[in-house]
């Protein structure tokens, strides 16, 4: 996700072809890839592109991390990591919700080490008991179904009120029993 998004500002001054090639360095095969990759990156016109290359090549674990064939995790252990920081980035977001910020360096282990404790008894609780919890069905999920029921419900009897004023009503003879 970092990767693609540091490289977007490229898109406006790269052909879209060496765009996608600058986009592709993560799926590279090979040593020799990577390395034809980087002279593509170095002979290039676009100065930008070149510092970027330059950045990446300065730090020797950065490319590794990007590149799967450099790295030294197993490639069928590599394919379990998502390409994105999300879950991390929200896993962040809800650790600072119930640990707080601005905390002395003790404070800061000692609330998270409890924050761990009580992740760990929930996960355990929820294997020991085999009952999982439902993430759809929050007070903030059922608020929201049961507006819609009740905008469903109102939009329904609306068209029927439509239908009953906008068709004509024909006029019933009176009642004549058989003769």
């Amino acid at each position: 996700m970092h990767y693609n998004r540091n490289i977007e500002p490229f898109a406006k001054k790269l052909s879209l072809d060496d765009f996608k090639y600058v986009r592709s360095l993560p799926y590279l095969k090979s040593q020799a890839e990577v390395d034809r990759f980087g002279d593509f990156c170095t002979q290039s016109e676009f100065k930008e592109l070149k510092d970027w290359w330059s950045h990446k090549k300065s730090y020797s674990w950065l490319l590794p991390s990007i590149v799967g064939c450099l790295s030294k995790i197993a490639p069928e252990d590599r394919r379990l990591i998502p390409d994105n920081t999300n879950a991390i980035e929200g896993d962040h977001s809800m650790t600072n919700k119930y640990t707080g910020t601005h905390l002395t360096l003790i404070d800061a282990i000692q609330r998270a080490r409890d924050l761990d404790a009580l992740t760990a008894a929930t996960a355990r609780a929820t294997i020991d008991s085999g009952i999982y919890p439902n993430s759809l069905n929050t007070p903030y999920h059922r608020t929201r179904a049961n507006m819609a029921r009740t905008a469903w419900q109102a939009e329904k009897a609306k068209a029927k009120a439509d239908k009953k004023n906008s068709t004509p009503r024909k006029s019933k003879a009176p009642y004549r029993p058989p003769v």
